[in-house]
């Protein structure tokens, strides 16, 4: 396949498994758990620092009322701002086990039944989260050090390097539980670049978008799915 068509073929399979999801309840039920997770450790997080931040300022300093809630509201703002950049590689392992389990009911709904043995367990499905989530911090610290010394250089190269990232988090959970080991990933990934490309991209631009990017894990890890089936049957 031409490599722009393939392209906006990747890019394709992400935004149309948002219609996919909202079209089967066995999905957005597993849906829900993530995005209801998410927003309360990110509400939580907002919430005690802001709680934290407050008492600490009306103890240790002498400010006016005024001055304390806006402290209070830059905090929020500062752990939104952080959990954004930081939402998509923990919850690659956190919810690791629960992005299984929706992969496995999209091969399901299409018609793949992989087997028993495929699965990868709770403790594995995190395991594996945590080896891709390690590899992308070793780059973004050799991407950062670049940007430091060449920044012409390192910002387009970290942008880009941020938008592969996207696509890595979610297509390493299907082809983990296909036995993949992470020579063979790298392998897939390689061969299939222009689709992964245009996936990856499709992500990165849902990530962008307030409130839906809540979508951004289940809709990616569907895409990914069908994209790696797709990419199988060819």
């Amino acid at each position: 396949m031409n490599p722009i068509v393939s392209f906006f073929h990747g890019a394709g399979y992400f935004y149309s498994s948002i219609g996919k999801l909202f079209r089967s309840p066995r999905l957005l039920a597993l849906a829900f758990i993530p995005i209801l997770l998410t927003l309360v450790v990110i509400g939580s997080l907002a919430w005690s620092s802001a709680w934290l931040v407050g008492t600490v300022w009306g103890t240790y300093f002498t400010v006016s009322p005024d001055g304390q809630l806006l402290a209070q509201a830059l905090t929020v703002l500062l752990v939104l701002y952080v959990a954004y950049l930081i939402y998509l590689p923990l919850t690659r392992i956190f919810l690791a086990p629960i992005s299984e389990k929706i992969s496995l009911k999209t091969s399901h709904l299409n018609g793949n039944i992989l087997p028993k043995e495929n699965e990868l367990g709770f403790f594995k499905a995190i395991w594996e989260g945590i080896k891709l989530v390690t590899l992308q911090l070793i780059i973004v610290v050799l991407v950062l050090l670049l940007t430091v010394f060449l920044p012409p250089l390192g910002v387009p190269l970290g942008i880009f390097v941020t938008i592969c990232f996207c696509g890595m988090d979610f297509l390493d959970v299907p082809l983990s539980m296909r036995g993949f080991s992470f020579r063979q990933k790298i392998g897939w990934w390689r061969k299939n670049t222009a689709s992964v490309l245009g996936f990856s991209v499709a992500g990165y631009l849902l990530l962008h978008l307030p409130i839906v990017n809540l979508l951004a894990l289940p809709v990616g890890i569907i895409g990914a799915t069908r994209l790696i089936e797709r990419a199988t049957n060819d």
